[in-house]
Order: C-alpha cells, then structure tokens, then sequence
C-alpha cells in the first residue's frame, strides 16, 4: 500500500526543491503544500511543530529537513 507523503514548503528552499526532487525520482507520489502561500498548510505546519522547512510527513511521521537516509526509512 503506497505511504501517504506531504511535503510542507517555502518558495527558494533549496532543500526543499531537493526533496521533492529526490521524491519524484523515486517514483514516491506526494502532496505539496507552500506554507507562504497556503494559510491551512501554515496552520497544518504550525501543529507538527516543526521548526523548518521542508518538513515532510510520510505516513504520520514528521522529518525535518532533506535527510535521504531518513526519508528512505520512512517510506520502507
């Protein structure tokens, strides 16, 4: 069963373009959510307590940060 992956976002975050990157080259299917540009996505952000961007939620588990070998562990 595929893992339910969001991507929280800010426009010129290189980490974040990576990760979304990383993520398609993987085949990985996500949702985007620009926290500058989407207040619900602000809002979602704001509860995961997150303190940067990208902060990407696989499944239920936050990652904060474009950590690869994380990110992979996640979507196992």
């Amino acid at each position: 069963m595929p893992k339910q992956v969001v991507v929280y976002h800010t426009p010129g975050c290189s980490s974040c373009s990576a990760a979304m990157s990383y993520l398609s080259q993987q085949h990985v299917k996500f949702t985007s959510r620009d926290i500058s540009h989407e207040p619900k996505a602000l809002d979602e952000f704001k509860r995961l307590k997150a303190d940067s961007t990208p902060a990407i939620v696989v499944d239920g588990k936050v990652i904060v940060g474009f950590d690869q070998k994380q990110l992979d562990a996640a979507l196992a």
